[in-house]
């Protein structure tokens, strides 16, 4: 059975590629990734039973326009199946009005919150499976972003004003406007992201990001995750805020890396009941290249959290599972690079949970083996 939301996204880029031709476009690209496997997990996993999957297709256009303009659309093909044009954004120079080095950003982005949001999925990442106290999500609203030379390397820079919400899709304002007669970003405060970037030396760099969710209002959800986890308004208000600090040190056979940020979240229910929950998260990877085409990585990564009565019970959402106080994960695997664009990957993951005291949940026996063809065109 066709796909009616599928087909109609395909017209629509077939009349913008016909649309950007007839307006001279200088250049119109598309790209892309995919990832294929073979995934297992023990009992408690999600996948029990062992299963072909493919767990994440990406296609890019890109259209280079007069003015040194530049459009992007990505459409989400997850399973195979078409989910949602994640990003859609504009780029465009601000040196007509004086600001030769910076551009600004409008649409549908990635929140620019350390650099493992950049390459969260199994083709980009050395490894599978991302870290557990990941930091990531996408947002709608404008980005400031250009490099300052302030040093011998310079200073990288972005500064983001977005919803703050999750993406506000038409189902989303549907289910809102049923309910509440009101779009989901309910409330006119919004939030902000700002991160700076800079090699020290030619081996190490290092990021800083904080990011404030505003406001969420009443039903709004945090667009930035940390390990999945989210906050939604619990009929008053609610506030997210977080910050997180990135190093990379490269060395001739390969890389360490690593990050460190924390997360606090402040909700108030119309009874005044106030609810309060607090995470820490640590990263450590590294890669050695064996040869030119094969690699080892390794990532050990963890997140806590704490948090009131009022907040526990969605406190591990996401991969965690609820009433999750501490989840550990420890990556190991080996990589074939087939040229520039396949990469034969094999990984096994132990993932261990300590849940909230008095709860009678343990442990699941869920460590994963993921043998995955990555594929980026």
């Amino acid at each position: 059975m066709f796909n009616r939301n599928a087909v109609i996204w395909m017209l629509l880029i077939a009349m913008s590629l016909a649309f950007a031709v007839s307006a001279d476009a200088k250049f119109i690209t598309m790209s892309g990734r995919s990832a294929m496997g073979y995934f297992q997990s023990d009992k408690g996993g999600v996948y029990d039973t062992a299963t072909f999957r493919v767990p994440d297709v990406k296609l890019v256009t890109t259209f280079e326009l007069p003015a040194d303009l530049k459009a992007t659309f990505r459409m989400n093909i997850n399973e195979g199946e078409f989910g949602s044009v994640d990003y859609a954004f504009l780029d465009v120079p601000l040196g007509f009005v004086g600001l030769a080095d910076v551009k600004a950003r409008v649409g549908q982005f990635k929140i620019p919150l350390g650099v493992e949001t950049f390459i969260d999925n199994s083709i980009e990442q050395n490894l599978v499976n991302n870290s557990v106290g990941l930091f990531n999500g996408n947002d709608r609203g404008i980005m400031f972003f250009g490099k300052a030379d302030v040093s011998d390397y310079g200073i990288t820079y972005d500064l983001a004003f977005t919803e703050g919400s999750a993406h506000n899709s038409a189902s989303a304002v549907s289910a809102a406007a049923a309910s509440t007669g009101d779009d989901p970003d309910v409330d006119s405060e919004k939030s902000i992201t700002f991160r700076l970037g800079s090699k020290l030396t030619d081996a190490l760099s290092v990021w800083g990001s904080w990011h404030n969710s505003g406001d969420l209002g009443v039903n709004g959800t945090s667009s930035a995750a940390v390990g999945g986890v989210t906050l939604t308004g619990a009929g008053k208000n609610a506030e997210r805020e977080l910050w997180l600090l990135h190093a990379d040190y490269k060395f001739e056979q390969g890389l360490v890396k690593g990050y460190y940020g924390e997360f606090d979240d402040d909700t108030e229910a119309a009874d005044g009941n106030k609810g309060k929950r607090e995470g820490k998260v640590w990263m450590l990877e590294g890669r050695y290249d064996v040869t030119e085409k094969v690699y080892l990585g390794l990532q050990w990564s963890k997140i806590d959290l704490k948090g009131s009565n009022f907040l526990a019970p969605s406190g591990g959402t996401g991969g965690m599972g609820v009433n999750v106080n501490e989840m550990k994960r420890v990556e190991a695997g080996i990589a074939y690079q087939l040229g520039e664009w396949v990469t034969f990957k094999y990984a096994f993951t132990n993932n261990k949970r300590t849940f909230t005291s008095g709860s009678g949940l343990t442990d699941p026996d869920d460590d994963i083996q993921s043998l995955l063809v990555a594929v980026k065109f």
